[in-house]
Parts: structure tokens; C-alpha cells; sequence
């Protein structure tokens, strides 16, 4: 007789765990995305060719001042914003409902973790379509489709690596990087949480030791006698040395997330 698998899918349920952290946050984030394309875009026509000689500078410099403004303060809202979600859903008032649900605690960080990535790659994309619409007029004037082949061949004889390659570990460590920025909010929240008061002050002090160590650690695998002996300007150096972080970042989100995963389980202290 045949029997059940044991074997629990945590797809459906991390899947939840997603739609009901992105419904939640996106009507707060998706509209200042919307405002920093739109302004690069207001900002692209004002300084076109047909109203260059029509518009003030002063108009032009607010404008641009405007739509810097607007770019690091979506960047700010946005690790902000995980912030208070990951609080307020895990560790806070939201908390006692969630953790009440048949989801598993994994379950509960895996999903999180992956709608705060889709809220830090729509920054990502907004703001790169955001440069895109600012310089495109003097990419499409001077850009000539002949001209590429050429230029991949001068890439590549000059820092010996193809730029498909070159552009693929740029996406992949960027990726690298937003996993880590976003587990580091969970993990440093999460320990801060285990201590009842001057929770402020001893968050400060999990910031600076956690930052440092990672320092040490990134030093130590690079291996920063090398650099001076060798010289960063190397480009083979360079590209190894990119997937040596690469792969440290993606060890250090495993370990944040066993971590954190640990101290929600066994040492959860709501409030």
C-alpha cells in the first residue's frame, strides 16, 4: 500500500508569504518608482534640442536636483521600507498572526526575502530606465550599429575578458549584493530583538561588528598583499577576484538566513 510522501512543498506557501508582503508594500513603493521615471523623463524634454533654447537653466537645474533627490530617496524608502515590513510582520504586532499560520519559519524569511528583492529590482529597473531616457538622445546621435563589433573586439583586447561575460558577472554580483543589503536588515533586526532595551544603541553596535568582520573577511579572500604586488589593474585579477565576492556574498546570505531563521524560532521575543 502506497503512503503519502512526508515531503513538504513550501512553494504554494512561500508563494503567500510573497503576494501578501508585495500587495503590501507596493502601493507605497511602485508610486515613487512612477515619480523618479517621470521626472528623468520631464527632465529628458526639457533639455531637448527643441527646447534647450526655450527653457531656463534655472529650470533645467531644478529639475535635475529634483530628480537626484528623488533617486536616493526611493533608494532610502526602499531599505527603509523592508525594514518596518520585516519588523512589523515577524517581530512586531503583525507577528502573532503570521507565525499562527501553518508556514513554516523558512518558509516565512524565503518569502520575504524574495519580495524584498522584486521591490529592490523594480528600484533597479525604474532607475536604469531613468538614465536610459536621459541620455538617449546623445546615445541615438553618435551610436552607430556598425560600430559594435569593433567595439567588443577593442573590450576584449583590452582587459581580456568578452563583455557578455563581463556584463553577466556585473548582473550576477549585483544580485550578490541586493540579497546581501537585504539580509543584513533581517539579520541585524533580528538580533537587535533578542535584547529588551537600549535596543537602538545595541543595533548600532551589531552594524559596526557585523560590517567589520565582513570587511576582514572580503580582505583575507581577496587577498589584499596581493593587490599590491600584482596591482589591481590587472583585468584577470579583477574578474577573479569579482567571483571571489560573488561567492562570499551568496555564503554570507546562506549564513544570515540560518541565522536569522534560528533566532525566530528559538528566540523569539514579540512585542
Amino acid at each position: 500500500m502506497l503512503t503519502k510522501s512526508k515531503i513538504r512543498n513550501p512553494f504554494p506557501m512561500i508563494g503567500k508569504v510573497f503576494k501578501y508582503e508585495f500587495m503590501s508594500g507596493n502601493k507605497t513603493l511602485a508610486p515613487i518608482y512612477g515619480i523618479m521615471m517621470i521626472l528623468a523623463l520631464l527632465f529628458r524634454i526639457f533639455v531637448s534640442d527643441s527646447l534647450e533654447n526655450l527653457t531656463s537653466d534655472a529650470v533645467k537645474i531644478t529639475l535635475g536636483i529634483l530628480l537626484f533627490i528623488t533617486c536616493f530617496a526611493a533608494f532610502i524608502v526602499t531599505v527603509v521600507f523592508i525594514e518596518k515590513r520585516f519588523k512589523k510582520g515577524m517581530l512586531e504586532d503583525e507577528a502573532y498572526l503570521n507565525l499562527s499560520l501553518p508556514v513554516t519559519m523558512t518558509e516565512h524569511i524565503v518569502g520575504r526575502l524574495l519580495t524584498f528583492s522584486v521591490w529592490f529590482l523594480m528600484y533597479v529597473v525604474a532607475s536604469f530606465i531613468s538614465t536610459f531616457i536621459i541620455i538617449s538622445g546623445e546615445i541615438f546621435k553618435e551610436f552607430k550599429f556598425a560600430e559594435i563589433k569593433d567595439f567588443l573586439q577593442e573590450f576584449y583586447e583590452e582587459f581580456g575578458v568578452h563583455f557578455g561575460n563581463f556584463m553577466g558577472t556585473g548582473i550576477v554580483y549585483g544580485l550578490s549584493i541586493m540579497l546581501l543589503i537585504i539580509m543584513f536588515i533581517m539579520v541585524v533586526n533580528a538580533i537587535t530583538h533578542l535584547v529588551k532595551k537600549n535596543r537602538r544603541v545595541v543595533e548600532i553596535i551589531v552594524v559596526i561588528v557585523l560590517i567589520t568582520v565582513f570587511v576582514n573577511i572580503i580582505k583575507c579572500v581577496i587577498g589584499v598583499s596581493d593587490i599590491f604586488e600584482n596591482g589591481p589593474e590587472t583585468a584577470h585579477f579583477f574578474y577573479i577576484s569579482i567571483w571571489k565576492l560573488v561567492i562570499l556574498n551568496f555564503v554570507t546570505v546562506v549564513v544570515d538566513v540560518i541565522a536569522t531563521q534560528a533566532i525566530l524560532k528559538f528566540s523569539l521575543n514579540l512585542e
